[in-house]
């Protein structure tokens, strides 16, 4: 292998100049004699390149085969195979991004939504949503977290279970009022940390995107052959690119793209300032930034103001965000721009993809700002009504006061882990702001607190329990278990306590449902 890795590197080092030999007219760029050299040196190069990547490829290939059929097929192999077959045949998506997360791997297939309620390098709680399903009804749930924190969901039965590369897989249903909704749930174990998917459905559902589950927590390793392989095409990609023109770059606001700062979602804030050495633009100048974006994040760009040691006066900032092809990316559904804030309001139907901000002033002034991306749905908690049938109804963000003629619970999703601590209470950490950009956060800007829950129907205090599911996610229901009745107004409330900013003040939460 070593003396063929040596010829490719060889075909790659530039060759001595040939000596003289006799006057050729060079000075037409038509010369027969200078384009017969050439077209005959590149095409020796291309089938040098193209035999090296034959015998490299079919060397690997004969090994592969060799070590394959020298192996005794155990039962977790057939079954392995078996899938990657139905892989094939249902076309199984690729990943769109990889979260690396305590020693788990997980994947998002291209083209789902996702909605992150909370993230960080030892923990992750997730869902997401297939193309053009039910949101109210279909999704997959992703819980990775240490040993400890991820465990049983007590409302879920399976029938039936195997193992298939070191993944337990199930199938089973919700044990939750009429619930008729089916579960898939894989599941993988590291030394220290657990990942388990679950996914919710009716029969097609499951079957269709059965193989797409599990492949999330298991995404293909590069062999060697691949590796090599990859090598010979990364040489022919080289060659081919030093061939062609080099494409204009791309500018936003007149800014190269090659100029932006890099940020990311949920990180900083990144402070900066602008000055007149920055580039003009709309009667200021501007700086350009970008980050990468998952569809189905709820996004909010915050730039905050700051006059410390500056005698600018009034306000001086504004931001802008655009697609990387120069577009105003304001102007899709649910997207809201307003001077210092863009925001998405309801669903955002933006794309996977890298994105770009512009910071300017106005009025030919220069400033300080402090600039932030949040996910809204990492730093505000969730909560649904959940009906008898299993769909589930997100209640913060309803235009109009959510209804079914079914009994119904509460499900609530948190962005941290929780505690149960009684019938009636509920710990966790509430995300705070640290003294930055407060305007987006809220009433949200807290931190620890142990918050009772309140519920009355039809006016009517009701006793409640709160059961945990995931590690960020629980369920109120009433005391003697099953649903709130049917035909009533659910009223539900918190009581935050002291707002820590405003002192002798308190604060809290409440909304209802209804299941008439």
């Amino acid at each position: 292998m070593d003396h063929v890795l040596e010829q490719i590197s060889q075909s790659n080092t530039p060759q001595p100049t040939p000596p003289y030999v006799a006057p050729v007219d060079t000075t037409s760029p038509h010369s027969p004699e200078l384009n017969h050299l050439q077209n005959r040196y590149i095409s020796a190069t291309f089938l040098v390149i193209a035999f090296l990547t034959l015998v490299v490829g079919g060397w690997f290939g004969y090994v592969r085969l060799f070590s394959q059929s020298s192996k005794p097929k155990s039962d977790t192999s057939i079954v392995a195979t078996e899938s990657q077959n139905n892989n094939q045949a249902s076309g199984l998506q690729s990943m769109s991004k990889y979260f690396d997360i305590n020693q788990i791997r997980v994947g998002i297939p291209e083209g789902w939504r996702i909605s992150i309620s909370n993230k960080t390098d030892k923990m992750l709680s997730a869902r997401v949503y297939p193309p053009s399903s039910d949101t109210t009804t279909t999704f997959a749930e992703i819980q990775i977290g240490s040993l400890s924190e991820v465990g049983d969901n007590s409302l879920l039965k399976f029938d039936t279970f195997e193992t298939i590369e070191g993944l337990t897989v199930r199938v089973g249903n919700e044990q939750l009022l009429q619930s008729k909704r089916l579960v898939l749930q894989v599941e993988k174990t590291s030394v220290s940390a657990k990942g388990v998917i679950t996914f919710y459905g009716n029969s097609k559902e499951i079957a269709q995107y059965r193989e797409s589950i599990i492949s999330m927590l298991q995404p293909a390793k590069e062999s060697q052959a691949t590796q090599q392989a990859g090598f010979v095409t990364k040489v022919i990609a080289q060659y081919a690119a030093t061939a062609s023109a080099t494409p204009a770059n791309v500018t936003i606001a007149g800014i190269l793209q090659s100029e932006a700062k890099v940020i990311e979602i949920m990180e900083g804030p990144y402070p900066d300032r602008i000055t007149k050495e920055d580039h003009p633009y709309k009667e200021g100048y501007a700086k350009l930034f970008k980050f990468e974006y998952l569809k189905g994040q709820r996004v909010e760009i915050l730039a905050e103001e700051n006059r410390e040691d500056l005698n600018t006066v009034g306000s001086y900032i504004s931001t802008e965000l655009y697609y990387a092809d120069g577009k105003d990316a304001t102007e899709a559904r649910n997207m809201m721009s307003g001077g210092t804030r863009i925001s998405s309001e309801g669903e955002a139907t933006l794309e996977s993809g890298t994105y770009y901000v512009v910071v300017h002033t106005f009025g030919n002034k220069e400033g300080r700002f402090l600039l932030k991306v949040f996910d809204l749905d990492q730093v505000q908690d969730l909560f649904y009504a959940k009906f008898a049938d299993g769909s589930e109804h997100l209640i913060n963000r309803a235009e109009s006061r959510i209804s079914s003629n079914q009994e119904a619970v509460l499900l609530f999703r948190f962005t941290s882990p929780i505690e149960i601590v009684d019938d009636t209470k509920i710990r966790w950490f509430r995300k705070q702001d640290n003294g930055c950009i407060s305007l987006c956060l809220g009433y949200y800007a807290f931190g620890d607190v142990t918050a009772p829950i309140t519920v009355r129907v039809n006016q009517i205090e009701t006793p409640i329990k709160i059961t945990k599911l995931f590690m960020n996610q629980a369920i109120i229901q009433p005391a003697d278990g099953g649903g709130f009745p049917v035909n009533s107004i659910i009223n539900f409330s918190w009581d935050f306590g002291e707002d820590p900013k405003n002192p002798g003040s308190s604060t809290g939460y409440t909304n209802v449902f209804s299941t008439y």
